[in-house]
Parts: structure tokens; C-alpha cells; sequence
């Protein structure tokens, strides 16, 4: 009766331990983002909705000699551009990619966002500067910034920016080195996750996403 008992409890576990790892497996691999397919959105209050182009295997928000310009909008990336991922919308999730700046650029990435009339009115932004990270909420068109954390990032170079959200837990990591952690139940419902960049040129590459 007792190795039967010791038996079956042997049995429980390898199959919890089987399960944990797998759902590990389907929670933790980012999935690559078609940059070219973001969709250009305007944020409340301000800002415009892109374009982006295409630079380098990424995208940047500097417009193009050639190019119009939007109603706005900022030749030099100095304004303000928002895109976000098409079908993608979680709570829980990891967001990240590579950003590269100069000047006072400051790229950035967004998630947990809501719209209404085809406008942001509500999201999270983690964003990277020359000086460090800041994570900010936006709501109703008002920012509010929930943390700075120091830090030197040199313009002109590739930096990795990672965002893990879960619940009102916020981790934020750059070039592999966690850099902030902020609770905030402001905005807890699931949203869209995109990109963002302001005050000066800035370059986003090899965005990744998962839920979970």
C-alpha cells in the first residue's frame, strides 16, 4: 500500500513538472513583429500617427527629404509617432526590441493601450533617453510619470529595451540589466502593445511580443 501511495505521488509529479515546462514554453518565446505592418495611430491631445519608414531593417520617425508631411508632424522626429501591432491585445505580456536614438530622441515602446474613435486615450510607455528610462501612463490625454531610473545609453548605438507586464507589476530592462520595477493598478485591462518615439530621431528594430 505505501509504495503504491509513493508510486502514484511520483506519477503527480512528473506530470506537474511536464505541465510547468510546457507552459513555460508557449508563455516565454517572443514572436517577431512585420515593422512595415504597424498601424499608425493618433494619441489624444497630441501627436500624429506616423508614418514610419523603413531604415536599416527597422523603421524611424524621421521623414524623408522627399516625403509629405502629416498635419503636425516634424521633418526631423522631434514631434511625436505612435504605431501599433495589428491583432495582437493582452494584459499579461512581454514586449520588446532593439532602439537606437540621437539628439534628445527618446524611442519607446507601448502597451495595455485602449482607443476609442480612433484615438489612444489610455496606455503604458517605457521609454529609453540618453540619461535612463522612464515609464509613464497616459490617460485621458494627461501623462503621468511613474518612474525615472538613471542610466547612460550612448546616442547612435543599439540598445535592447524589454517590458514585462503582469497584473500591476511592470519590470522594464535595458540592454539586459533590469531597470525598473513599478506597481500600478492605473490600467490593468488587456490592450494593444506598438511603438513610440519622440523629441528627435530615432530608429526601432526587431520588435518581439508575447502573451502570458
Amino acid at each position: 500500500m505505501k509504495n503504491a501511495i509513493v508510486r502514484r505521488s511520483a506519477v503527480l509529479i512528473a506530470a506537474w513538472a511536464a505541465a510547468f515546462v510546457c507552459g513555460c514554453a508557449t508563455t516565454k518565446a517572443p514572436n517577431p513583429v512585420d515593422l512595415g505592418a504597424l498601424e499608425p495611430v493618433r494619441e489624444m491631445g497630441g501627436g500624429v500617427a506616423g508614418p514610419w519608414t523603413p531604415l536599416d531593417g527597422g523603421v524611424t520617425n524621421l521623414v524623408p527629404a522627399e516625403g509629405a508631411i502629416a498635419e503636425g508632424q516634424v521633418r526631423d522626429g522631434t514631434g511625436i509617432s505612435t504605431g501599433l501591432v495589428k491583432g495582437f491585445s493582452a494584459r499579461d505580456l512581454s514586449i520588446e526590441a532593439n532602439v537606437n536614438y540621437s539628439g534628445n530622441g527618446a524611442p519607446g515602446l507601448v502597451f495595455r493601450v485602449q482607443e476609442k474613435d480612433g484615438e489612444i486615450t489610455a496606455m503604458y510607455a517605457a521609454t529609453l533617453f540618453a540619461a535612463g528610462v522612464n515609464v509613464w501612463r497616459f490617460s485621458e490625454g494627461r501623462w503621468m510619470l511613474l518612474l525615472t531610473q538613471n542610466g547612460e545609453f550612448a546616442p547612435r548605438a543599439s540598445h535592447s529595451l524589454r517590458v514585462e507586464a503582469r497584473r500591476d507589476s511592470i519590470q522594464v530592462y535595458a540592454d539586459g540589466q533590469r531597470m525598473a520595477e513599478v506597481q500600478d493598478d492605473g490600467l490593468l485591462e488587456g490592450g494593444r502593445v506598438g511603438i513610440r518615439a519622440l523629441e528627435g530621431p530615432c530608429k526601432i528594430s526587431g520588435l518581439r511580443i508575447a502573451k502570458g
